[in-house]
This record gives structure tokens, sequence and C-alpha cells, in this order.
């Protein structure tokens, strides 16, 4: 028998309770319990608080008992701790439960890194992706097995431990919704990009999220560099003017710093056909398509535009020192524009935050175009209150030549 849950709406508690519902509905007994991941940590919690259960039995395969380096990496981020949803972090807030009185307690770990957790955090081996082998362990546990991930159903329950045909609750998180899977699937489905593409978008983006630390914070503490507190307080001045004297968004965006430790933030590959001038066009969910295509690191442009070159096309890559995320996450300054004058400070968090009001799928000429419009605006508000008379073209000779984008 099959137990489902869902894991992002719902807490520990309302999930435990329904598998003991579940399980006390059941007239065969003992019972044998087998949980994946998240599942097995369920099983205990469970158990934990009603042990008048008669379980003769539990496999964890792939729980994360001992820790969750990955998840612990993921809700740094106010966005990364919603994706982890209610019922993991429930379970990183509670004391460890104990092994079922008089049940027998087995636990199976993989070793072959194939999950999406190496993209949130630098996992030491091993691991299968996602957890630790380390971080699955139990004490007390009567048995322990390494597998390949791939082999895990196939591993731990042989000789002794072969499960009788009564019954098994094999459980797994149903109805998980984190938004960076939901856009991979929806990528892969409709054959926009390969899903190696969207790998590296999602640990680029990961990457970001890690290294953002809050500005106030950044400014309060006497160890940061002098001349990056000057900076930071001046965002912390442009991003209070912006949303009361622009009425643009009132969020968490540019509250936070990054320092990702290169010179941009993205490299954009543009393309045509040869003796074109229309660009070649990429298309994303939610962006809809547009004239680049986005890569967090050098390399993997000029791998990209390598193939596109090799197709006869002509090829253009540009390092981009900022994006926007259309509002979905809150996007952090960076490193690679906060030592800009201050009018290119205030015009890129004009700009980006302008995405964040209007931006229509597929139409990348109008939302250059409106965000452009904004970004003027403002800076000539902006520098009339600082300095009367004097306008943004003065003090921003670049601002048609440095990029901003948004990337998915």
């Amino acid at each position: 028998m099959r137990f489902s849950y869902a894991s992002i709406g719902d807490g520990l508690e309302h999930n435990a309770n329904r598998l003991v519902s579940l399980c006390r509905e059941q007239e065969t007994e003992p019972l044998h319990l087998v949980g994946h991941s998240l599942g097995g940590l369920l099983i205990l919690a469970a158990l934990e608080r009603n042990k008048d259960l008669k379980v003769q039995r539990v496999v964890l395969i792939g729980s994360p008992y001992a820790g969750i380096t990955a998840a612990d990496a993921l809700a740094r981020s106010r966005i990364g701790e919603k994706m982890l949803g209610r019922t993991l972090n429930d379970w990183m807030r509670i004391p460890r439960p104990s092994i079922p009185n008089g049940a027998e307690l087995g636990v199976i770990a993989g070793n072959v890194p194939f999950g999406l957790g190496r993209l949130v955090a630098r996992l030491p081996k091993p691991n299968d992706g996602v957890v630790l082998v380390e971080e699955t362990r139990v004490p007390g546990a009567e048995r322990f097995d390494r597998a390949a991930h791939q082999s895990y159903r196939d591993v731990g329950l042989a000789g002794p431990w072969r499960m009788p045909p009564v019954l098994s609750c094999a459980m797994g998180p149903s109805g998980m919704r984190s938004g960076f899977l939901v856009t991979m699937v929806a990528a892969s489905l409709s054959g926009c990009a390969n899903i190696g593409y969207y790998f590296q978008a999602v640990g680029g983006q990961m990457e970001i999220w890690n290294r953002s630390r809050p500005i106030e914070k950044l400014v309060g503490d006497e160890r940061t560099d002098a001349r990056l507190r000057e900076r930071l307080s001046l965002v912390l001045k442009v991003r209070e003017f912006a949303s009361r004297e622009l009425a643009l968004p009132d969020n968490q965006s540019y509250r936070k710093y990054a320092d990702l430790q290169r010179p941009f933030a993205v490299w954009n590959v543009f393309a045509t056909k040869e003796f074109s001038i229309a660009p070649v066009e990429w298309c994303f969910p939610f962006a809809g398509c547009v004239a680049y295509r986005g890569y967090f690191s050098e390399e993997g442009a000029g791998q990209f535009a390598a193939g596109l070159r090799s197709q006869g096309h002509d090829v253009f890559v540009a390092g981009i020192p900022a994006y926007s995320t259309l509002g979905w996450f809150d996007d952090p300054v960076l490193n690679t524009f906060i030592f800009y004058p201050d009018a290119e400070i205030a015009r890129l968090t004009f700009h980006e935050l302008a995405h964040q009001v209007v931006y229509v799928s597929g139409d990348t000429v109008f939302n250059e175009s409106f965000a452009t419009a904004v970004e003027l605006e403002g800076v000539d508000r902006w520098l009339g209150r600082r300095a009367p008379g004097r306008s943004a073209p003065h003090l921003t000779p670049r601002r048609n030549t440095s990029a901003a984008s948004s990337i998915w």
C-alpha cells in the first residue's frame, strides 16, 4: 500500500497523524513500513507520537535522519525555505525521534550523486546527489547498506530482511511544487531547451541566493570594507527612492548583496543566421521567446556560441552585469555593478524593478523599451533631487551600452 502526502502545504504533525490513521485501519499486524527520503523521517515522527502501533520492521531509504546539508543551504533564503515545504521545515526544528520500541530498523543509503542537491550546496562524497551517506545513519539501526541510487529498490530486502507479504507503506511526498523544478519540467516538456541548460540555470540562481546577505547588516558591520559600505548605503537610498517616488515594487529585491567573485552576473549569447539581421530566438517558460540565451558561466556561453558558429551563425557573447527574475524571486545587488558611478547604480536598479511591473512574454523590444523609459525618467528625478539642473545624459553616458536582461 502506498501513502502519499502534501509535503509543501501540510505540516509534519498533520501528515504523521494521517499516516497513523491509515496504519490503524489495516487489519493485518504487525506492520512493515518502508520510507524513502522525507517519507522515512515522517514514519519515525509518526511512530514517536504513537508508540502503541505494532510495527515489526522499518526500512529507511536515503532518509537524512542525522542532518540535511542541501536543505540547510536552501533554507538560507526566504524563497528557498518555502520550496522545502512545511513538512521538512517542521522536521528540521524538532529533536530526532528514537527508534520505535521493539521494531527492527534498517537503512539504505545511495552513493551515486544523481540528485539536484549538488546544485544547492557542495556535498562531500559519498552522497546520492541530495543526501550524504553519513546523514542517513541512525544510531542503533540493525542494518546499514550503501547502494547505487538507481538500485535502491533492489537492495537491503533480501535474505532475512525480506518483507513478509502483509503491509508495506511505501512513503513518498506528493504535491511537491518547488518553483525551479516546475520550470525545469515545463521546459523539458515544451522542447524549448535541453535539460542541461536548465541545470546550469538552477545552479547559478542557487549560488546567488547562497551568497546573498542583507545590506543593512553589512552596512552596520565594522568588518565590511569601507568603500563597499559606502556603496551599499547608496543602494539603500536609491531603493527607498524607487518605491517612494517612482512607485516601483516595495519588496525584498535589491535589499541584499551578493559577491559572485566574477565580473558579470550572466553571459548572454546572441545570434543571427548568416546574411540575416533577424536575431535567433529561444523560448522559455514565463519569459516567453527572447533574442538571447543566458548562461551563469562564461565557459558555458562560449561552448554554446561555438556550437552556433559551427552551424554558420554569426554570434556575439556579452557579459551582463545584472538581470531580473521578473519578481518571481528577490533579486540582490551584485558585485558586478556595485562600484559603478552613482547614476549607473540608480539606472540599473530602476530598470530591473521596472521589469517586475510590466513584462510582456515574448516581446523583448517592448520590455526593454519600457524599462529604459522608466530608468531614464527615474534617474532624471533622482539626480534632480541630488544636483538640481543636472540630468541623466550628463552623468550616464553608458546607459545605452550597458545591458540588462531577464534569464530563465
